[in-house]
């Protein structure tokens, strides 16, 4: 069984009189895995840079999107939430969650090769909506999702709205969230 512990994402009114996002424990799996959710200013200097590794090795390494595209530097915004799996201290699992134009966006979803298929992708995409649901419950949510994993995230609930269109030499569709 997971074990989630107290109110899993916290209180709209808190996110309105604070921007920045705490650090929270939202789930604990029965092998120890972790998500975690806390702004950058929260975290421990070693955890961020677990993050930036991680995101260079999928992102810069595995994909070769530059790294002027991977830091745009919307990790440091005071609205920005990052979200990510923790297991044996290392860090296997990220995404962040920021407002958009009009919208909640979700984005830099990233897997260590050794946690894809583990469903911690899902997990994090699930807890990245709960997130987004609970800052601002009226607004769409958007990602740029990657082409190839476009059934994907239509099986999460996602619905593309856009024709395909290239972001950092890569395919991608917007998909907006349909809420149920």
């Amino acid at each position: 069984t997971v074990q989630r512990a107290g109110p899993t994402l916290g209180k709209v009114n808190e996110m309105n009189r604070h921007p920045k996002y705490d650090m929270r424990t939202l789930e604990t799996r029965p092998d120890g895995a972790q998500l975690k959710a806390s702004h950058l200013s929260f975290m421990d200097p070693e955890i961020v840079y677990s993050l930036c590794m991680l995101r260079q090795d999928v992102f810069i390494l595995e994909q070769q999107v530059t790294s002027e595209q991977e830091l745009d530097g919307l990790d440091r915004e005071d609205s920005t939430i990052t979200l990510w799996w923790e297991k044996d201290g290392d860090v296997i699992g990220t995404i962040r969650v920021f407002p958009g134009d009009g919208c909640m966006r979700i984005g830099r979803l990233a897997c260590a090769k050794s946690a894809r298929r583990g469903g911690f992708g899902g997990a994090l995409m699930a807890a990245a909506i709960d997130l987004c649901k609970e800052r601002e419950s009226t607004q769409k949510i958007v990602i740029h999702g990657q082409s190839y994993l476009k059934g994907w995230y239509e099986s999460l609930g996602y619905v593309t709205v856009s024709d395909e269109f290239e972001e950092a030499g890569i395919a991608h569709y917007t998909m907006e969230y349909r809420h149920p």
